[in-house]
Order: structure tokens, then C-alpha cells, then sequence
């Protein structure tokens, strides 16, 4: 079966609108979506990590694009998403074939890529797959010496834990 449901803001049409395409859809359900931007503050006190760290973030980027999306109780195969991007967000010179669809595990506190399947720079449309719907941040690897770059948000995951880890405090009693 393959269904396509037009969301947010008249589907493609403005920025933050997205398109998706199942392809087998197993339980329905109803489908919620919802696009915000975001400055770097409102990123570190959403993600408990700043954009800088968080592996994802483009060079010189002032404002991240988010959709929430949820299908509960539904299931469903893959599913394709194609979103609408504001390409003056991208700082000039940027090499838009880095650009990404992060899919935040919050489990872990960390940014996981999302296989990519296109990209119009010209309408400003990225296309990824998905197996589950969740918190999905528009970014680029940020690449480290040697050309590693896959390593970057499970590393920043880690230090936001740690960091979270470290301002708790527990006590124990010795006898």
C-alpha cells in the first residue's frame, strides 16, 4: 500500500511542510505532525547539548529546523519523508549534499542520521527514510580530523549524559 499524507502548512509549500509516503501501513492511526525553528539556546534546553556539540550542526547555522512527528498506535514499514527547508538558512558556500535528517534518540541523548534519499536545493526539499516517527532535526555531519564524522553525535550524546550525570548528587550511607 502506499499512501501519502500532506502535512504542516500546505504540505510542500512553505517551509516546514512535509510529505509522507508509506509503504505499507500495517495498524492506522492518526498522524501528528509539527514543524518548529529554533535559536542555539532553545536547542541546548531541548537536547541538554549545544548545537556545537551536538555533531549535526552546520557551520555559522543561527536557527535549526524541528518537526515532532507521531503516529500513535499505528504501525507501519517505512516510511518516506520529504520536508521543505528554508535554503537562505544555510550559510553561502555551504556544500548542501551534506545536509541531513537527524532522528534524536532520547534514550540515549543522541542525533542518529536517517538514510538520505534526495536533495532539490533549487526547492529546498530533503528526502529521508524512516522506520519510526520521533523528534527530526535538519543538519551535517561535523567533520572531524581524518574525515570521521558518523562518531560525532554519539560522542556529544555521551558528554551531554555525563553532564547531566554530573550535576546530580547521591549520597551512601557506610556501616
Amino acid at each position: 500500500m502506499d499512501v501519502s499524507v500532506g502535512l504542516l502548512g500546505g504540505s510542500l509549500g512553505n517551509v516546514g511542510g512535509i510529505d509522507v509516503g508509506f509503504d505499507d501501513i500495517t495498524t492506522g492511526g492518526e498522524l501528528s505532525a509539527r514543524f518548529e525553528r529554533i535559536d542555539a539556546s532553545a536547542f541546548e534546553g531541548r537536547f541538554g547539548v549545544t548545537p556545537d556539540l551536538s555533531g549535526i550542526a552546520i557551520p555559522g547555522q543561527e536557527t535549526f529546523s524541528i518537526w515532532d512527528l507521531a503516529l500513535p498506535d499505528g504501525e507501519f514499514g517505512t516510511a518516506e519523508l520529504r520536508l521543505r527547508f528554508a535554503a537562505n538558512d544555510l550559510p553561502t558556500g555551504f556544500d548542501e549534499t551534506r545536509l541531513a535528517l537527524w532522528h534524536f534518540n532520547a534514550g540515549l541523548g543522541v542525533f542518529e542520521p536517517l538514510p538520505t534519499l534526495g536533495i532539490d536545493s533549487v526547492a529546498g526539499i530533503l528526502s529521508a527514510s524512516t522506520a519510526g516517527f520521533s523528534t527530526f532535526v535538519l543538519g551535517a555531519a561535523v567533520p572531524l580530523p581524518g574525515g570521521v564524522f558518523l562518531f560525532a553525535p554519539a560522542f556529544a550524546g555521551l558528554l551531554a549524559m555525563r553532564r547531566r550525570h554530573s550535576g546530580r548528587t547521591s549520597t551512601s550511607t557506610a556501616s
